[in-house]
């Protein structure tokens, strides 16, 4: 079993960044409504996830991973290199190189993962399917050494796949993979649909840990008592305020937001535990510096992390992020420098537990894939 959970986990890994989805499958955000926002406290919000039930082991997890993310990051440092040994003296002789570096990034991903775990194992199922992945990269830089040597260059990686899916059931596993790669001049096209005997788990360890796991949430899910944390809880204080949870009849939502302006409180908290000398005024003039480069650069930012809880039992684990970084310009010295411009948009993720599948490959797609010893890894050329 563990080996099974360990491949959900890295498929789920896999596809970390995730856009448009296949709109047959339930992976909504748990929808809010301000109307149903009731006012409670720290200790009522921890109470009611105390209260809350696992779902069952048996049934569905249909889950989306989304996001792009665009940026440039800069920078220009300087720095020693150890260049042998004086022929004299034998110290050690260290000289100074100035590096530059300018990395662009522009990703998009289309994603999602079913899992169906049934009682036996010949009724388990893994969906996992990458739509769609445009990755390009470029690396530029450029070195000038003390002595006047100079070394520069530029890195362009590309990488594109489509319909690329991982399937199992009844006892096989299905891989299609479709990958084309660029690097400087030389593209590389990978293309294969294969399938594989499946050798996870046998039908009566499958059977046993299914068991054991039902077991395991008759006894509950067991968080300690408020009272058991209370000093924890007491230093969480200030988050209470980003909290609100929502009631719609036996429906709660337990939402964790963050915006541009409570940013800002938070970042201004934790810098001023790091810097805590003040001035003559009460002030801390490197605290405040630091945070209007942040802020003033920080043009859009918003975090929504929601737990939905249904009838007292998990349903589903949600969060969305977006962020947008404008101009960045961090002066270590009068020299150095790093530079930040970019943005994150509908990053997150949605966990739904029993909810709709997507459609699964049919029997007739599946039909032409070649039975092999071992799924065939692409040599993609990078």
């Amino acid at each position: 079993m563990k080996k099974l959970w360990l491949i959900i986990v890295v498929l789920f890994t896999t596809f970390a960044l995730v856009g448009c989805i296949n709109d047959s499958a339930d992976t909504d955000l748990p929808e809010v409504n301000e109307g149903d926002l009731i006012e409670v406290s720290l200790e009522e919000t921890y109470e009611l996830l105390q209260t809350m039930e696992m779902p069952e082991i048996t049934g569905n997890i249909v889950a989306e991973l989304k996001g792009s993310i665009k940026g440039v990051f800069e920078a220009l440092l300087t720095e020693s290199y150890f260049d042998g040994f004086d022929y004299k003296t034998d110290e050690p002789i260290y000289r100074s190189m100035d590096i530059y570096r300018k990395v662009d990034v522009d990703a998009e991903v289309d994603a999602l993962l079913n899992v169906v775990l049934g009682e036996t194992f010949n009724e388990f199922a893994l969906y996992a399917l990458l739509n769609k992945l445009e990755v390009d990269v470029s690396d530029t830089y450029t070195v000038d050494y003390d002595n006047g040597d100079t070394d520069n260059g530029t890195d362009n990686i590309e990488i594109s796949a489509s319909n690329t899916f991982v399937y199992m059931n009844k006892g096989l596993g299905y891989v299609q993979q479709n990958y084309t790669t660029k690097e400087g001049n030389k593209t590389v096209q990978y293309h294969s649909k294969e399938k594989v005997e499946l050798d996870i788990i046998s039908e009566e360890e499958y059977s046993k840990n299914i068991e054991d796991y039902k077991n395991q949430l008759e006894e509950g899910f067991k968080l300690p008592s408020f009272d058991e944390i209370s000093e924890q809880m007491g230093a969480m204080e200030d988050l209470a305020d980003f909290i609100k949870v929502y009631k719609d009849g036996n429906r709660y939502v337990i939402r964790y937001q963050l915006t541009k302006a409570t940013l800002e409180q938070i970042l201004e908290d934790v810098l001023a535990q790091f810097f805590n000398l003040v001035d003559e005024e009460g002030e801390n003039p490197t605290v405040n510096s630091f945070l209007n480069i942040i802020t003033e650069a920080i043009t859009d930012f918003e975090y929504d992390f929601r737990i939905e809880i249904v009838d007292k039992v998990l349903t589903s684990i949600s969060m969305t992020f977006n962020a947008k970084v404008e101009n960045f310009e961090y002066n270590i010295d009068d020299t150095n420098y790093i530079k930040i411009h970019g943005e994150i948009k509908d990053f997150g993720f949605v966990i739904r537990y029993n909810g709709k599948l997507s459609d699964f490959p049919k029997e007739s797609d599946l039909e032409t894939f070649e039975l092999v010893d071992e799924i065939s890894s692409p040599e993609l050329g990078m």
